[in-house]
């Protein structure tokens, strides 16, 4: 009976102290940064506003990139640097991810979106979907800056 109680204790000691020192444990503001796109030809800078998230694109291999899948015709000849292609993110304190929308200027069209950070906060996983995160595509993003 002693051998139960001294291994079951040994084990919750170790599961406590396994909860609090877990590495996928990041903080609300960690996002904030500047990322290098899948594709490398663009940089994504997460800025927050009044405690929404949004991912602006900041610099795009092509400097006259312009928004020419938008369904709005009169957006279609607007320049996307400065833009929020990333938009609305909440973080969830629970889950340690960011959800909101993810407008794909490739296609014109804007999905949900969920964000989670790995590998020590060096990628910004992506995972753009619409209506279920089961159907969809996820992406890594490289952070290049603080």
């Amino acid at each position: 009976m002693k051998k139960i109680n001294a291994r079951l204790l040994i084990f919750l000691t170790f599961f406590i102290l396994v909860s609090f020192i877990n590495p996928s444990y990041y903080s609300e503001n960690d996002v904030l940064g500047i990322y290098l796109a899948p594709n490398k030809k663009s940089k994504i800078k997460f800025v927050k506003k009044d405690g929404v998230y949004y991912g602006i694109l900041v610099w795009n291999m092509n400097s006259e990139i312009k928004d020419k899948f938008n369904t709005n015709e009169k957006l279609r000849n607007k320049n996307l640097i400065g833009q929020a292609i990333f938009k609305s993110f909440k973080y969830n304190k629970y889950e340690h991810s960011w959800t909101g929308y993810f407008y794909d200027a490739e296609s014109g069209t804007t999905y949900d979106c969920e964000l989670w950070l790995e590998n020590a906060k060096k990628h910004l996983m992506t995972r753009g979907y619409i209506n279920t995160p089961i159907i969809g595509r996820t992406e890594m993003l490289k952070r290049i800056l603080n």
